[in-house]
């Protein structure tokens, strides 16, 4: 396991759990401010790519680390999915009146 908190590759990585974190957390301010939930189904997508991408570089260093990311890929394409079906169900209910 690589200990050097002052390398550039620890700051890389901590900047890409801090963009993650940060999606994460602007999802629901997001949607709601602008009531649009393409928004949040567009920041889900983001959230998947930069977690993507924070797997595969924490993988080689820590497998624990790595073990540690599993929930959020089981639940991210979860919260995605039903974002999705909102939107569909938001235009039936737009297209019924």
């Amino acid at each position: 396991m690589a200990k050097n908190p002052g390398m550039l590759t620890t700051w890389l990585l901590m900047c890409l759990y801090l963009i993650m974190g940060t999606l994460v957390a602007a999802y629901v301010p997001a949607t709601h401010k602008l009531k649009n939930l393409r928004v949040g189904a567009k920041i889900g997508l983001a959230c998947v790519i930069f977690g993507l991408i924070l797997l595969l570089s924490i993988l080689p260093i820590s497998r624990i680390a790595a073990l540690l990311l599993i929930p959020f890929f089981i639940w991210n394409p979860i919260g995605t999915e039903y974002t999705e079906d909102l939107i569909h169900l938001d235009l039936d209910n737009k297209t019924g009146e």
